[in-house]
């Protein structure tokens, strides 16, 4: 007899406040300005923060049934971002001068 046996996901509003919080703090805000030229978005913690809120006045299976979906629709979405790899280009041969000469 195969059962599927899948762990409870869980929402803890407590880390998704500190993540929120975290996300407004000086030092990560000041380093994506200098890194990317505009303030971090904390949207999405906002969001996650409001999700988890509303996952207390839903019954323990549809709680567990939106964490499920909005856990796929994450991968999902991740798995559709760019990949890093797009950024570089692999070289068939050496650029001039290399290694340089002093």
């Amino acid at each position: 007899m195969a059962e599927n046996h899948e762990e409870p996901l869980t929402c803890s509003m407590w880390a998704a406040a500190d993540n929120l919080q975290l996300c407004y703090t000086a030092l990560p805000q000041l380093k994506n300005y200098y890194r990317y030229g505009k303030w971090k978005d904390c949207t999405p913690l906002r969001e996650e923060l409001f999700f988890c809120w509303s996952l207390r006045s839903m019954p323990a299976a549809a709680a567990q049934a939106a964490m499920r979906a909005r856990a796929e629709a994450k991968d999902h979405a991740k798995f559709k971002q760019r990949p890093s790899l797009d950024v570089w280009e692999l070289r068939t041969e050496p650029p001039p001068n290399f290694p340089p000469r002093v």
